[in-house]
């Protein structure tokens, strides 16, 4: 995509992303590992062209 100068890289993370639950570590840990990589992307080769972003949905309840 950087040599191209165009593209988009989209990961899909929860909540949890860029919220704390202290319930499950190793989940947690893997949400922020996919934000800080998309951000780290986003930074290092944004101004060439591609972007990387991420998408945190949230779990709501049924009504």
């Amino acid at each position: 995509m950087a040599q191209r100068g165009s593209g988009c890289l989209l990961n899909t993370v929860s909540a949890a992303g860029i919220l704390i639950q202290v319930d499950s570590v190793a989940y947690t840990f893997s949400k922020h590992a996919a934000v800080g990589l998309s951000e780290f992307l986003a930074t290092k080769y944004g101004s060439m062209g591609p972007r990387s972003q991420f998408c945190a949905h949230k779990a709501s309840r049924p009504p």
